[in-house]
């Protein structure tokens, strides 16, 4: 730990600090072993440990109030207190700071509430929710998308309901393809969908003039998890931002309608440092807003509201 002219300090791998005197050292030289334990590592898949190093080596991105304010629209936007926004999520299904679905909720119920009406719904929203949302934020994991939860997002749809699908509510497991003619794109559970930790550059790809995408710059540095390959028509939808994995442009980003209704639906989100990110939230909150028929630049000022950006 350190040494001086009388004294070497030394701490041994189970933490117990021995001093020795320097006249009694005879003889003083690096180990070839590490003090790490011998096969730590082993236990471990291959994307398990790249899961890891990815932690280790990267960190997520930092931003600074002003690069996010100069993006903002300088006028106060369309009130959006009339906007009723329903928060889905379930229970956390990942370690600390991945899939956290109740904090997330709660956050964001506070995050929101200034500027419109927000409600919970734990699981799934109940009967009287489909019949008074303007706009549900799903962000939770699905295991059951069955006959009559597929059917009610139907009749939320057809009255011109909004959706908006965060990270894992875009699984939708072996009905992915069902889910996808009602959300534009989805994907499947792996294997048949893959996933990877990773910092990926988050290329805008909308026209210029998209009211979701506007002002933000054109790559959009991140660290999160990408889906691939999705299901669906990617015909049918409008890619906002795509990713390059394995050597190919995948959709991450993008909007869909369906008769009356919309949905905005972002893979990225894994981590709460994602959902916390100031430029990530104002794609978000612009697609909340315009997922529900409403000005997107009506709940964008929130997106630096408690975050780290300074």
């Amino acid at each position: 730990r350190s040494q001086d002219a009388d004294s070497l300090h030394f701490v041994t791998a189970d933490g117990k600090e021995t001093i020795v005197r320097t006249p009694d050292v005879k003889e003083l030289h690096p180990s070839s072993l590490s003090l790490m334990p011998a096969g730590l590592l082993d236990p471990l898949s291959d994307g398990q440990v790249r899961d890891l190093l990815t932690f280790l080596l990267h960190e997520p991105p930092k931003r600074t109030r002003a690069e996010v304010k100069k993006i903002l629209s300088t006028g106060p936007g369309e009130n959006a207190s009339t906007l009723n926004v329903v928060l889905v999520a379930g229970k956390q299904d990942h370690g600390p700071g991945q899939h956290d679905y109740p904090a997330w909720q709660k956050q964001w119920h506070a995050l929101l509430e200034p500027k419109a009406k927000v409600s919970d719904a734990w699981d799934w929203p109940s009967p009287e929710q489909f019949l008074q949302a303007g706009v549900m934020v799903f962000y939770f994991w699905n295991h059951d998308w069955n006959p009559e939860r597929l059917g009610q997002l139907d009749g939320f749809l057809a009255r011109g309901g909004g959706m908006v699908l965060l990270h894992s509510a875009t699984i939708g497991n072996d009905q992915a393809d069902l889910l996808a003619e009602r959300t534009g794109l989805a994907s499947y559970a792996s294997p048949r969908t893959k996933y990877r930790h990773m910092p990926l550059d988050l290329n805008l790809v909308a026209p210029a003039d998209n009211a979701i995408t506007r002002g933000l710059p054109a790559t959009l540095h991140l660290l999160d998890e990408p889906y691939w390959p999705l299901t669906g028509d990617s015909k049918k939808v409008e890619v906002l931002a795509t990713a390059t994995v394995d050597d190919e442009a995948r959709p991450l980003m993008w909007t869909f309608q369906k008769g009356k209704g919309r949905v905005f639906a972002s893979i990225l989100g894994h981590y709460t440092w994602t959902l916390d990110d100031p430029l990530f939230r104002i794609l978000a909150l612009r697609g909340i807003a315009w997922a529900a028929g409403a000005d997107p630049a009506a709940l964008e000022h929130l997106a630096i509201k408690d975050t780290d950006a300074k």
